[in-house]
């Protein structure tokens, strides 16, 4: 009767075990993170890009519009030279890398030491407006305000039926 009794024992409590067990591991796979360990993605960057769609340099600011979409705002300013620019950004793929895809249109006040005007009228600067792509490779974080990118930024004028081809390099902090 004594094993029998202890058998008994063994058994529930053993059952009783596993059960806590698996209410505490269905507990932890349904629970949401701590809020200090949930990371909100970033919003926001801002950055300095050498070349690219400012032409010669630009400060920019781009706020995360959706999961993959970006919107894009830049100025530039130089002694020839001065450009604002506009455009979306599109990320694919996962983690910290991303392939980058892109549109915009940067308004240019240009002199034409760049050897964009082809008619002797004696006027030696111009506003244009030329139409970007971007082709690249973006770096970004979601706990890290590190930001990096680089790519290919062709510029096309209708004004004057040019292409450009032209790359960008970006360093920046997002928060």
């Amino acid at each position: 009767m004594k094993r029998l009794f202890i058998a008994f024992l063994t058994v529930f409590v053993l059952s009783g075990v596993q059960t806590l067990c698996a209410q505490e591991t269905a507990r932890q796979a349904t629970e949401t993170p701590d809020e200090e360990e949930f990371v909100e993605p970033v919003k926001n960057v801002v950055y300095l890009e050498l070349g690219g769609a400012g032409i010669m340099y630009s400060l920019n600011y781009e706020r995360r519009l959706t999961e993959k979409l970006w919107g894009r705002a830049g100025l530039s300013y130089f002694f020839l030279f001065g450009s604002a620019h506009i455009g979306t950004q599109y990320l694919w793929g996962t983690g910290p890398w991303h392939f980058e895809t892109g549109l915009g249109v940067t308004a240019a006040y240009v002199d034409t030491i760049f050897g964009l005007n082809d008619e002797d009228n004696g006027d030696n600067r111009l506003s244009t407006v030329f139409y970007n792509t971007t082709i690249g490779l973006r770096y970004q974080e979601k706990e890290q305000n590190i930001f990096f990118k680089v790519g290919l930024t062709p510029l096309v004028t209708l004004n004057f039926r040019r292409a450009v081809p032209y790359g960008g390099l970006s360093f920046g902090v997002t928060f």
